[in-house]
Formats: C-alpha cells, structure tokens, sequence
C-alpha cells in the first residue's frame, strides 16, 4: 500500500481512541447512577448531552474541514478530548455532566469530518471501500476493548480514576497524528513522488466532476459544491437513513451496558468481558461490506441487505435466554448495523463532489447521526422508566433501521447512474 498505510494506520488509530472515550461513560454508567441516585431518564440525558455537542459540531466541522488547514486543526481537537475525558472524572452533579460531556460532544463533532476528507484525499477509489472500513472497524474496536478496559479500571480504581487514566492515553494519538499526517499526499516529506502522482490520477478521474476532455475535474468553489449539495435529495435520503441506523448503533452503545447489568443479572466487569466479541463483530461488518461494496460496485445493496438482517438479529438479543446465545446476536446485530454505517459513508465518497464532502459528512453525522444520538439514549431511558424493561425501546430501534434497507433503494439507481458516468468518461480519457 506504500506510506499512505502509514497515515491511514494514524487515523485509524484516532477512530479507536475516539470511540473508547465516548462510550467508557456508558460503562460507568450504573456506578454513576448509584452514587448520584439518578433515575432512567436523568441517565438517559447524561448520556445523550454528548450528542447535544456532537450534532451541532458535525455540520460546522463540515464547513471548516472545507475552509481551513486541517492536521492542525483536528490535532487541537484531539487535544480537547484528552482534556474533556479527564473532566469527567471530576464531575460531582447533572450540570457537571451536561457540560463536560457537551463540550466533549463538540469537540470529537468538530473532528470527524476533518478525519473523513483526510481520507478522501488519501484514499484511491478502489481501496476506499475497504480501508474506510478498516477505520469504522478500529472504531468499533475501540468500542469492544474500551468496554472491556473501562470495567476493569472501574471494579479496580473507581469510575472517576477510570476518566482520568483514559484521557491521559489520548495525548499519544495526539503526538502521532501531528507527526505523520498531512492534509494532502503532496505535502508529505516522507512519501515517494510515485504514489503521490498514483493517488492523484485515481482521484483526479473518479470525481464527479471530472472532464475527459481536458484530462482533469472541474474545480468548484465551495459555494457552487455547497448548493449541489443542499439540492441533492439523495443525500438527504442519506441523512435519513443515517439517522435510523445510528439510533440503534448509539442506543446500543449507551444502553447495552446496562441491560446486561439490569436485566441480565451481569456484574459492571463481566457486561465489558461479554461486550468484546461484538464490537469485534462491527470491525468485521465494516471491513466485509466495504471490501464487498469495492468489489461489486453496488454500495446501496451491500447497505439495505445489511439493514434488513440488522432488524432480526436485534430482536434476537431481547429474546435469548443463554448469555451465549445473547452475546451471538449482539454480534450479528452489530456486524450488520456497521456494514450499513459503511455503505452509508462510503457513498459519500463516490457521490459528493470533493469540495463540499466536509460539509455532506458534517451536516449527515450531525443532522442525521447526532439527532439520533439525542434521541435514542433518552427514549430507551423513558421507556425503561415506564415499563421497567429495555424490551421496547429495542425493538422500536430495530424495526427503525428496516426503513433505512428501503431507502438505499432508490438510492441504488443513482449509484449505478454515477458509476456508469464515471465509466464513460474514463474510456474517453483512455482513448
């Protein structure tokens, strides 16, 4: 793969440490709400004021990852997640929580469009599918062993000393990224001028954009990329279906935990150890639908299978009865729920014109995602108030991501559209 497997391997890294600092406060969770005596609700919207920063950092993210230099500014981020984790362990009310845990919502908000257009700059169109699944797979890795590394340090030290000793473990993502990554292949001392021109030719004739004639893509002011994109119902179908997929995703990240704990009967250290498969499932789910959506071209049918087998394989957790049996569907569900995530991603890339893709990613992680993470944690946590069970608040979220198989159907028919544009006018060029 050359250098590039270098800078990728910083990114992925960074989707790791980002997703294990979000979700150790869902481990702590039950401790939090024995020490402070919260009720279902109260812990619901503790653990939905992340989203509060995340969905409206996400569209702004977009809009600066679309403007500004971004090693820089994403390395400034990264160092606001160290910052804002070891907070955490220092927060004694709700107020703490809302606030430490919204800035820190903003702040990994902010960043994830400028970690996403870093790739679309690094990335040849045919190993896009693949390696940004190997990033959404380290990021539910980082769930997985986060879980389980949270429920240690919490039965060994205490949730609070678990916050400090996680934001400490960030700084080294920090360092890394401000060492080896750059905004552009072109701009790195350290990469040969053979891949810089290989990633460039693959790029320059898969945009949307690009002109056979004059061998290049058409450049576009932001403006111009920015209302092709407002204007486009197919990334708003997109955003919809972001939304009812990432309810379930983010749901299962704030709730799983204490499901295990309240109606499993599983103790806060044995919920992170039955936790891991999983989530090591999601590492493959994404690698396995973004190297099938490479290999077959067809994205949106790789995402609406994944979507269709998601719904049952939830309902399955709520029906086990062995802890085996839980932990098999937990993982068929998760497989699932992250190969419709990266077919969802992945489409972005293909459709989206470079110059407003830190806008599409930021208004869909944002509008889409981050709405459904502010709403789903804290309809699981009503729910679970007033019916005592996580039964319903489940299984609404799953015949959720049903609607979102549908969608990617009409979708469908613009992919195959673009792809066959972009076909023609590569045999132009060739010839």
């Amino acid at each position: 793969m050359g250098f590039r497997f270098v800078v990728m391997s910083v990114l992925w890294l960074s989707a790791f440490f980002m997703l294990m600092d979000r979700v150790n406060i869902s481990m702590a969770a039950p401790k939090i709400i024995e020490e402070l005596h919260l009720s279902g609700i109260q812990m619901g919207l503790i653990l939905s004021a992340f989203y509060w920063g995340y969905t409206f950092g996400n569209p702004l993210g977009g809009i600066l990852a679309d403007l500004w230099p971004m090693r820089r500014t994403t390395t400034l981020l990264l160092g606001g997640w160290c910052l804002l984790t070891a907070l955490t362990g220092l927060c004694g009310s709700l107020l703490h929580f809302y606030l430490i845990r919204g800035f820190f919502g903003l702040m990994e908000g902010l960043s994830i469009p400028f970690l996403h257009k870093i790739q679309n700059h690094w990335l040849s169109p045919s190993e896009r599918g693949k390696f940004y699944g190997v990033y959404e797979g380290f990021a539910r890795m980082g769930v997985g062993l986060g879980l389980t590394l949270t429920a240690w340090l919490i039965a060994t030290l205490g949730w609070r000393a678990m916050f400090f000793l996680m934001g400490g473990l960030t700084i080294l993502v920090v360092i890394l990224f401000y060492i080896f990554v750059r905004d552009y292949p072109r701009e790195h001392p350290w990469m040969s001028d053979a891949e810089k021109e290989l990633i460039h030719r693959s790029l320059e004739r898969d945009r949307v954009t690009y002109d056979a004639a004059s061998g290049q893509a058409k450049k576009l002011s932001f403006r111009e990329g920015f209302g092709m994109l407002m204007g486009d119902m197919v990334f708003w179908g997109q955003c919809l279906i972001a939304f009812f997929v990432i309810a379930l995703y983010f749901g299962n990240l704030a709730w799983l935990p204490g499901y295990l704990v309240k109606e499993r009967g599983y103790t806060v250290l044995h919920s992170g150890i039955y936790l891991i498969l999983p989530f090591m499932a999601g590492f493959a789910g994404a690698v396995v639908a973004g190297s099938l959506g490479d290999r077959l071209g067809r994205r949106s049918l790789v995402g609406m299978v994944c979507c269709f087998l998601a719904c049952p394989s939830m309902l399955g957790v709520l029906y086990a009865g062995s802890p085996f049996s839980v932990v098999l569907w937990m993982s068929l569900a998760i497989f699932f729920i992250t190969g419709a995530i990266n077919s969802n991603g992945v489409l972005l890339f293909d459709l989206q014109p470079p110059e407003a893709f830190g806008t599409a990613l930021g208004v869909l992680a944002g509008v889409g995602a981050g709405s459904a993470g502010l709403l789903a944690p804290v309809a699981i946590g009503y729910l679970l108030d007033l019916t005592g069970s996580f039964f319903w608040g489940f299984t609404i979220l799953a015949f959720g991501i049903l609607l979102s198989g549908v969608i990617f159907i009409p979708i469908s028919f613009r992919e195959k559209q673009v792809r066959e544009e972009k076909a023609a006018r590569l045999a132009l060029a060739i010839h």
